[in-house]
């Protein structure tokens, strides 16, 4: 299953992962595609650093791969 993190952790997550969240709105997360993926980090950096927005980027990522390893996306 997903392993626990630590809050700091959390935290990053829950930056990077909710940034994504608020651009795609109430979609399942199954249905967001590399289209929106792109829109949204392409949109990040314009208003950010590079540095911050693949920190959110990689959150996503991140995120994707425990969901893939759960079985939970496909």
């Amino acid at each position: 299953g997903i392993v626990d993190v630590t809050a700091s952790t959390l935290a990053w997550l829950e930056d990077g992962v909710g940034s994504l969240a608020r651009a795609v709105g109430d979609v399942r997360v199954d249905e967001i595609g590399p289209q929106e993926i792109y829109e949204w980090h392409a949109g990040l950096l314009r208003r950010m650093r590079a540095v911050s927005a693949n920190s959110y980027l990689r959150a996503v990522k991140t995120l994707y791969g425990r969901l893939l390893g759960a079985g939970i996306v496909a």
